[in-house]
């Protein structure tokens, strides 16, 4: 056999390695995972070892015979050549320059989704926004569609798309409809629709402008920030970010420390009396909330907030201290971003034998003065929230629950929640650590007191999909696991993007208040970041074929895949020495908008109809809308909130349980002593009038007051506040709306 055949030969016999799908499958998985065992092969193909015993065989046969992979003796994996290797990754180069001379071109699209290229969008856009004749429309989509075809680009994107639009209207003398097409961030089309969509969220002018920004740093993160598989994830719907566009300017929580803000403002405090440094020290702390204002995007939590003031209300008259709590109150209920006053009903243990700066007493001597300064707070919330002005606007309240609890003050905390007020429970009896109104818990280390988490922040955290793998996995639960661990891995990428561009701001002293000066206020090495759950409940629906969201079966499963997750992030958290815990935290985008993807691929399924509703669980476990007694729900909440690190269980109340103050303040005494539900709020149903200015529990058609018909909006209660129908999804909105709120 002469030696100038044999190129030929071996040429054949890789050409006929290749004929198969399979075989290319399995050459690609060799190259992104590297060594395989036989049976590890066979289980990433989703083939049956009894079944598909021989074909598997007949397959590995073809590739090693044409030296593209080989086996190891030690291992006894098989693994790719360097022949193997170099014509994988040609493959891979023919793949992309087909698809990019073939009609099927990928785009990535405004809409957060990569999609496939269809010429229609064009014209449609064109006869939309341009007002451009049918006819001609067709005709520029056609000769955009024909130049498209001809890009040498891996990805496709909508502004791309947009501005060969352009040139060819330029090119055609039709200048007119090129600048109704102008980008602006937003095409224009865009831009004026969010003046209506601000309207009718019943927002102001200011809204229009953070709205257009958003858009524009939400391209840029998705298309430059991100590494492009994270950022294909979230476009795919496997991960969702939350509003991207301001998710690189600042970080979402910061945990105050209260007796550091008052010692940056010390010198104006030494020089007034005794009397008027309430009225000081509060104005001093607004100052400092309105500066962080800009450089905290979600929260900004005021902690142990009657201890650190009890030591300023001695010799301060009651009227007095009503006044001033009711200006500091008032001058924060302008504020965008969420204020939240962390309360104690008494004085923790790790802060009794605390010294009070600048005096000679520590704060376990001023027990009254913490009560006297909790009630006339307490009051003055009751007084405002009355009034129509500062309802849904005044800072939440998070109360926290240690040892005895005060019934006196329990009442008028359950009174405010009958008015409407946005109070968090954070049961404290069996763990320590400090809970966000909306439920993220930072908990200290072990060894370490809770107030040393003062002044810490939380970056943020991703939304999985969690009812996406259990899609993907076909029913095996090893497939399953993996597909976990790929969304996880996705998700902290995104995080860790997140923080080194954080740290490059800080760097920049873009966040001067928090990060800047020679003594930085807070170490933004120290941040905390979370992932968060989404569709639990209804993943675990899927796998098991239940239809019942509170089988043993069902709940059983969820524990099991949060045990999953709690091993993976294990082995992730050593990788990027970051602190990672999981979450879940309500969020009306990511429940909806994951459900939405999920329901244009798998929508068509019969399990799918049968399992899902129109967007997923998120914060509490349970749905609001399922027919369980009230302490059977808590039961359950209790039970996930001792297998995450952070939550909040939503407990939905009719109006004659709303307005019961002594069978609620009972329940709330039940779940502290019996019940290890950690963080949760009271929710009920109301309908406003946007007519006469009144509310009432429940939803109703015709004002009570005035009897009109007309401008009524109705609310209810996801996460820790209370949204009017007209912010929420169709889809969740029709569901809310049906739900009664009563069992």
């Amino acid at each position: 056999m002469s030696s100038s055949k044999l190129p030929k030969k071996l040429g054949t016999r890789i050409l006929e390695a290749l004929a198969s799908s399979i075989r290319i499958e399995i050459l690609r998985l060799l190259h992104e995972e590297g060594p395989l065992s036989y049976s590890e092969l066979m289980d990433r193909l989703n083939l049956d070892p009894v079944k598909h015993a021989g074909r598997f065989a007949y397959h590995l046969k073809k590739i090693q015979s044409a030296n593209l992979i080989t086996l190891s003796k030690e291992g006894r994996k098989y693994q790719l050549t360097d022949l193997g290797w170099k014509v994988y990754e040609l493959t891979r180069e023919i793949e992309e320059y087909a698809l990019r001379v073939s009609t099927r071109l990928l785009v990535r699209t405004s809409r957060t989704t990569i999609e496939e290229f269809d010429r229609n969008r064009i014209v449609d856009s064109l006869v939309k926004e341009a007002q451009l004749p049918q006819d001609v429309a067709e005709r520029i989509a056609r000769k955009a569609e024909e130049r498209l075809l001809d890009l040498r680009v891996k990805y496709l994107t909508a502004p791309l798309i947009r501005e060969f639009v352009n040139a060819i209207l330029i090119e055609e003398g039709m200048e007119e409809y090129r600048h109704r097409l102008t980008r602006l961030g937003l095409p224009v089309y865009d831009v004026k629709k969010s003046f209506q969509d601000v309207g009718i969220k019943s927002g102001i002018v200011r809204d229009v402008r953070e709205r257009a920004g958003e858009a524009v740093l939400r391209e840029y993160v998705l298309l430059d920030v991100l590494p492009r598989r994270v950022a294909d994830s979230h476009l795919s719907g496997y991960i969702d970010i939350k509003k991207p566009g301001s998710w690189i300017l600042h970080p979402d929580i910061i945990l105050h420390d209260i007796e550091e803000i008052l010692d940056r403002y010390a010198s104006i405090l030494t020089a007034i009396s005794e009397e008027g440094k309430l009225t000081l020290s509060l104005a001093c702390i607004s100052k400092f909330l309105r500066d962080a204002y800009h450089e905290i995007r979600e929260e900004q939590i005021l902690e142990y907030f009657n201890v650190y003031l009890a030591p300023y209300i001695a010799g301060v008259k009651d009227s007095e201290i009503d006044d001033s709590l009711s200006s500091f109150l008032i001058g924060l209920s302008d504020l965008k971003s969420t204020i939240s006053l962390g309360l104690e009903l008494g004085i923790p243990d790790f802060m009794e034998g605390k010294r009070v700066p600048g005096k000679k007493i520590r704060y376990g001597d001023l027990y009254d003065e913490s009560y006297r300064l909790l009630k006339a707070l307490l009051k003055c919330y009751e007084k405002l929230i009355a009034f129509d002005g500062f309802r849904g606007r005044l800072p939440r309240l998070i109360v926290k629950l240690r040892g005895s609890l005060d019934e006196e003050i329990l009442f008028h905390i359950h009174k405010i929640i009958s008015l409407g007020g946005e109070v968090t429970f954070s049961n404290l009896t069996k763990t320590q650590g400090i809970t966000s109104s909306e439920g993220v818990w930072i908990k200290p280390d072990e060894g370490v007191i809770e107030c040393a988490l003062l002044r810490k922040v939380w970056i943020g955290g991703i939304s999985l999909n969690i009812p996406r793998a259990s899609y993907e996995s076909h029913g095996r639960e090893s497939i399953f696991a993996r597909r976990l661990e790929k969304i996880c891995r996705d998700a902290v990428d995104s995080l860790m993007a997140r923080y080194s561009v954080l740290s490059s701001n800080i760097s920049a002293n873009l966040l001067p208040t928090i990060f800047g000066g020679v003594n930085p206020y807070s170490n933004f090495k120290e941040y905390r970041c979370s992932l968060n759950l989404v569709g639990l409940l209804e993943a675990a629906a899927l796998v098991t074929g239940s239809r019942s969201f509170v089988e043993d079966e069902t709940l059983e499963y969820v524990w099991r895949i949060i045990s999953y997750l709690d091993e993976i992030m294990k082995s992730i958290e050593q990788e990027v020495k970051a602190r990672i815990a999981l979450s879940s935290i309500a969020d009306i985008d990511a429940s909806t908008r994951l459900a939405d993807m999920d329901r244009l691929y798998y929508g068509k399924a019969k399990e799918y109809k049968d399992t899902f509703r129109p967007f997923y669980t998120s914060g509490s476990l349970l749905p609001f809308d399922i027919d369980i007694s009230t302490i059977n729900r808590v039961r359950i909440e209790a039970e996930f909130h001792r297998k995450i690190e952070g939550a909040l269980a939503v407990i939905p109340l009719g109006e004659d349980e709303a307005d019961d103050l002594e069978a609620l303040k009972d329940l709330t005494l039940e779940i502290s002593e019996n019940y290890d539900l950690r963080w949760y709020s009271y929710g009920f149903r109301f309908t406003y009038c946007n007519v006469c200015h009144r509310w009432f529990k429940g939803f109703t058609d015709i004002c009570q007051e005035c009897k009109s018909s007309r401008s009524l909006t109705r609310y209810v209660k996801i996460g820790a506040s209370y949204i009017g129908e007209h912010i929420l999804p169709d889809n969740m909105r029709d569901v809310l709306i049906r739900f009664s709120g009563s069992r």
